[in-house]
């Protein structure tokens, strides 16, 4: 009798909190597809949840959407709306930002609605103007037809138009950015949290990694648990033998963040050109490195150090 009980009350609980969320798709055959397998995927790892998937045209309805309360969570922005919004603690990848330009400079920018780029575009040197377009489509046609002098996209988008536009100049500007699950404010934090572990789950079974080559993205879109650190060598902390990274701080590092489920990837750069590629978000840090009141207005430190020395002063005897 007891455990009949057990077993309907277990039930009860399960029937009360099977819910349904309502998740934004994006009616884009590259961004919006990637964001939808990924939701899927999030979705078959939560136990009674499931998610009513809504199409939208465009990330500025989206973001409209789940500031009224019309939807409850959508899988892939930037985190830009954090009065508004609620997003993950984990992202769920990263992309670059490309500019398309017909000369050296970039004069008037083409950018779509709604999108990081186009809170960016106003950053980018010898801008002369910004004109805004609601789909990829108009973007690139007005680019053709002279009406603007470049174009500015995620890596995600410009892989899918650089066929067509690889007459032009390109480059990668800003360095990666990264994309999260956001929320309406209206959402259960429990939800939050709940999706938080199916994506620290993610990264440990590297399920990131599998996703982005099964779906084509592989080269337009980075693994959100793949960090880039720089640094210069400096033995025995950290140095490269037999075109390896070794060194006391160098295997801390690893250890730490793979227990996290991160892959750890070291670039070796001079000192002032590691930190500019954090300053320009070209690289997500560096490691051995004194803290100073300047270098906190770009970065952020742990609070435990990776280790503490004292500085020592050789001299020969007999000598001052």
């Amino acid at each position: 009798m007891r455990k009949k009980v057990s077993f309907l009350l277990a039930l009860l609980v399960a029937i009360a909190f099977s819910l349904t969320f309502k998740c934004a798709v994006l009616l884009d055959r590259d961004v919006g597809r990637l964001n939808q397998i990924i939701a899927l995927e999030i979705m078959r790892r939560l136990e009674n949840i499931t998610f009513e998937f809504v199409n939208l045209e465009s990330e500025f309805s989206i973001v409209s959407h789940l500031k009224a309360g019309d939807i409850d969570l959508y899988v892939g922005l930037p985190r830009l709306n954090k009065m508004t919004l609620r997003y993950s603690n984990y992202p769920v990848y990263a992309v670059n930002h490309v500019i398309y330009r017909r000369k050296s400079f970039e004069g008037i920018v083409g950018v779509l609605k709604g999108t990081e780029e186009e809170r960016l575009a106003v950053l980018l040197r010898n801008t002369q103007g910004i004109r805004i377009y609601e789909s990829v489509k108009d973007l690139v046609k007005a680019f053709k037809k002279g009406e603007v002098d470049s174009i500015f996209l995620d890596s995600i988008r410009g892989e899918h138009v650089h066929e067509e536009l690889m007459d032009y100049y390109s480059e990668y500007v800003f360095g990666k950015s990264y994309r999260f699950v956001a929320f309406s404010r209206a959402i259960p934090l429990e939800l939050i949290r709940r999706i938080d572990r199916v994506l620290k789950s993610m990264y440990r079974d590297r399920s990131f990694e599998e996703i982005l080559e099964y779906s084509g993205f592989e080269s337009s879109v980075i693994p959100p648990n793949v960090l880039l650190f720089v640094n210069s060598e400096w033995p025995p902390y950290e140095f490269i033998e037999n075109g390896k990274w070794m060194g006391i701080d160098v295997e801390i590092l690893r250890e730490v963040l793979q227990q996290l489920g991160y892959e750890v990837r070291i670039k070796k750069c001079p000192w002032l050109r590691c930190l500019g590629m954090i300053k320009s978000r070209n690289a997500d840090g560096t490691f051995s490195v004194e803290r100073t009141a300047e270098r906190e207005k770009f970065m952020f430190y742990t609070k435990e150090p990776t280790g503490v020395g004292k500085d020592v002063f050789f001299y020969l005897k007999n000598h001052r």
